[in-house]
């Protein structure tokens, strides 16, 4: 079973889309995927539930959503002399430990429905080799899980247009007669090699798109560590021995289903991508907490360090580079793969998952090293009483259907 398989398995009620917008899906899927050699991590699957579950929704809507590509990089500020000085950011493992003491104090929230709002980005390369720039759209994923049995789940995508990303890129698009059309690669689905690129106007907006289904389980769309229910993630134990035995039945059932995206080569393994995955999800304070000093104590170490997020934030960035259970990881820039970095966002209040990064490893086709590839930035998250608001169009009658 693949991704597309096991979405549409978790939408029984959600009428199939046709076979040629699966192929364009998969298409897309195949030009946004880690290679084998790196492990699928929660950024693409929320770049999944964001590549997946977007890709997947995008197919759904019978819409061939843009591309979506990363914030560059920025460029640290030069320090004013009369500026205070700002303290070093602190680093270490500890960070980790002492967080999760506080997370641990957190009173538990509740709400009728799991709200999360996640900004995905990945750039594009243009131009010719000698002046290359970047260009890239922005994708606003909001999705509605319920608490309450048979109400109806909700996920809107929204797409920004094509546009050169910094006035660095903006300079040099510019200098090379500022085309307003670009061919984007998007993947082939063998043995065809129709629909290997699709043709992107700049500025050019997709209306938002809206996917709705009856959830009598209250199922989540993140299928990066199991196929969670509200109520299931509420049961988890807190107690550290417990919580993994729990963890290791996850990672013998996907060995079992054979999901190869999904499954790792060993428990270990597994665990180095399911704990910073599980931070994302709706799991009381204690459990997280829990999963924050199982992070701390990770095979092969995991580096942190404080830093502000692009939203503002103040969060510790996980990076597991130097872990010798992560594989390298290659992704795809422009017509080759490059080597890349992953770092983990933490909010520094909740412990929650709040973004993550592929960032390239040295300076690649005139671009430096650091480049985002991928940046997911989850900028809402949490519980809340208010429910999805669909168009004037859309109507909650049937059990399930899209809408724009």
């Amino acid at each position: 079973m693949d991704e597309i398989t096991l979405l549409e398995s978790s939408l029984p009620d959600a009428p199939p889309p046709a076979p040629e917008v699966v192929a364009r899906a998969r298409a897309r899927l195949a030009a946004h995927e880690v290679r084998r050699r790196p492990r699928r991590t929660w950024t693409l699957i929320v770049g999944a539930a964001t590549a997946t579950a977007a890709v997947v929704t995008a197919a759904a809507l019978a819409a061939s959503l843009l591309t979506h590509a990363p914030a560059p990089v920025s460029a640290p500020a030069s320090a004013s002399a009369s500026a205070t000085p700002t303290p070093t950011p602190r680093s270490g493992t500890r960070l980790l430990l002492e967080l999760a003491d506080r997370v641990e104090r957190l009173p538990v929230e509740t709400g009728a429905y799991w709200r999360t709002r996640t900004l995905s980005r990945e750039p594009t390369p243009m131009g010719p080799a000698s002046a290359r720039y970047l260009i890239g759209s922005t994708m606003d994923m909001r999705e509605w899980t319920p608490v309450k049995p048979g109400a109806h789940s909700v996920q809107e995508i929204r797409t920004t247009g094509y546009e050169p990303l910094t006035s660095r890129d903006e300079r040099i698009w510019r200098e090379q007669g500022s085309p307003k059309q670009w061919k984007i690669p998007v993947g082939c689905v063998p043995p065809k090699s129709s629909g290997c690129e699709m043709t992107a106007t700049k500025g050019e907006k997709m209306p938002p798109g809206f996917m709705f289904w009856v959830s009598s389980k209250g199922q989540l769309l993140d299928h990066s560590v199991s196929s969670f229910t509200l109520a299931g993630l509420a049961a988890l134990p807190a107690d550290p021995a417990l919580l993994r035995k729990r963890l290791a039945g996850y990672h013998a059932a996907q060995v079992k289903r054979g999901i190869k995206a999904l499954s790792k080569d060993s428990f270990e393994e597994f665990l180095v991508e399911a704990v910073p995955d599980m931070l994302g999800l709706p799991v009381r304070p204690a459990v997280r907490a829990t999963l924050l000093r199982m992070y701390a104590e990770l095979p092969g170490g995991v580096a942190v360090r404080e830093t502000v997020d692009s939203l503002g934030r103040s969060a510790l960035v996980a990076d597991l580079r130097d872990n010798e259970l992560r594989e390298t990881t290659q992704l795809e820039f422009g017509s080759h793969e490059v080597p890349v970095t992953h770092e983990t966002l933490l909010d520094s209040l909740t412990g929650r998952r709040i973004g993550a990064r592929y960032l390239t490893v040295r300076a690649e086709d005139g671009f430096p090293k650091g480049t985002a590839l991928i940046d997911t930035t989850v900028s809402e998250v949490g519980w809340t009483d208010e429910r999805p608001v669909l168009p004037s169009g859309c109507h909650l009658k049937d059990s399930s259907g899209t809408c724009r």
